[in-house]
């Protein structure tokens, strides 16, 4: 009954006095570990997370060796907080592939926007964004105010998995990139003077605790929540879209047809207009496997140029090792297709239009090529020696493919 006084057996309160002792004392060390391996957010109440769609495919570019399980394409870029969290990334996130960012004439509805694009053929999901210039600790910085359960969706797998940072977000923190990190000094967990609209004159500071640190892969400095985009004058509505093979004059259309010539789309995956004049597949001119045309070369030189710190030899290595450089690009047992043997799954989101024909064709030279890189970057493949073999290994779940893509770029590096 309320108000009497628990009278358990005074044997079984030392039992639970015995228990609970070591339970506390583990508390604030299990704190420090968390803060030491990189974490560094305030802990508070989980933000729920969106299971992945049963029996959702886990694709591999070439399709052999068994998929790691996760999310589709799960990147592999380096997470939040630090080099890696502290604890596994959630895995259960379906992830979708940022391609391109509609700016709103304003006061447009951002909510309704992405509900309304959401409805675009082709167009696999949306999140509104409201956005604008301010000041952080001095520095100016693009911010986006977002909902993180949807927004985390479209971020790398590492940074989306990493439930502590879009809690902190939840409860008014900021996170912001590591860039800015380093411009500001400025020390995880502690209030830093925030100013709306970037303007040190125009309203007074008010402090904001950084909650995280982070790697978005977008062209945010910080992330704050919905709630906070008016105390800091985040006015510029906007809509955060995956369209997987939708090239931009298709999103230009459909957006400016829905909210007027205002509006605005940037593409935030790579494109690029060159066109090569590839030998054909499988013609008497195709050379040897370890010798591409030199039209090729370029090929591979230029569309590493969309991953800063992705070699050139990697992606020489891979359309060797996947199809003798096009010679051999028919479709595998696995179901992989074209010269970088994609799967069609895989192409879907990663496949773009890198030829300027308004076509993302999988048997193209071109197009497959700059994707490869668009791939393997998108799993980290710029961060790095581990990073690259990492992100090698998401192209082809086997431990001597990586093996044989690094000794292949490095015999393609010696040649000059």
């Amino acid at each position: 009954m309320l108000g009497q006084p628990y009278s358990a057996p005074r044997r079984a309160s030392r039992r639970t006095v015995g228990t609970l002792i070591p339970l506390l004392l583990l508390v604030p060390l299990a704190a420090v570990l968390l803060v030491r391996t990189g974490i560094g957010v305030v802990q508070g109440a989980p933000v729920r997370v969106a299971a992945a769609q049963p029996g959702a495919p886990v694709p591999t570019p070439s399709g052999t060796g068994p998929a790691t399980p996760g999310a589709p394409g799960a990147p592999a870029t380096p997470g939040a907080l630090g080099a890696r969290p502290s604890q596994p990334s959630n895995t259960s996130l379906r992830l979708h592939l940022p391609d391109a960012l509609i700016e709103l004439p304003p006061w447009t509805d951002p909510d309704a926007a992405a509900t309304r694009l959401a409805s675009v053929a082709h167009v696999e999901a949306t999140t509104p964004v409201e956005g604008g210039a301010i000041s952080v600790a001095g520095k100016r910085a693009d911010a986006w105010a977002v909902d993180p359960e949807i927004f985390r969706s479209f971020t790398p797998q590492p940074t989306a998995g990493t439930d502590a940072l879009w809690d902190a977000v939840s409860r008014g923190e900021l996170a912001i990139t590591y860039p800015l990190r380093a411009a500001t000094s400025a020390g995880l967990g502690t209030y830093v003077p925030v100013v709306p609209d970037g303007s040190a004159g125009s309203a007074p500071a008010r402090p904001l605790r950084l909650g995280a640190v982070a790697d978005f892969a977008l062209p945010p400095d910080v992330i704050a929540s919905r709630g906070q985009a008016a105390e800091l004058g985040l006015n510029h509505p906007a809509v955060l879209v995956s369209a997987p093979g939708v090239d931009r004059g298709t999103l230009a259309g459909a957006a400016v047809q829905a909210f007027g010539p205002n509006t605005q789309v940037t593409l935030l995956r790579p494109t690029v207009r060159p066109i090569y004049r590839v030998p054909p597949s499988g013609g008497s001119s195709v050379p040897p496997v370890s010798r591409p045309p030199l039209t090729l070369l370029q090929l591979y030189k230029d569309a590493a140029t969309t991953c800063p710190g992705l070699p050139w030899e990697v992606l020489a290595a891979i359309g060797q090792l996947e199809s003798g450089h096009g010679r051999n690009a028919g479709r595998s047992p696995a179901g992989a297709e074209g010269p970088m043997q994609f799967l069609p799954s895989t192409w879907k989101a990663y496949g773009i239009d890198a030829n300027g024909d308004g076509v993302a064709d999988i048997h193209n030279q071109v197009d497959a090529v700059y994707s490869a890189a668009r791939y393997l970057c998108a799993n980290g493949a710029g961060g790095g020696t581990k990073q690259l073999e990492k992100a090698i290994f998401a192209y082809n779940h086997v431990d001597w493919y990586v093996r044989f893509v690094m000794e292949l770029a490095n015999r393609y590096r010696r040649a000059g």
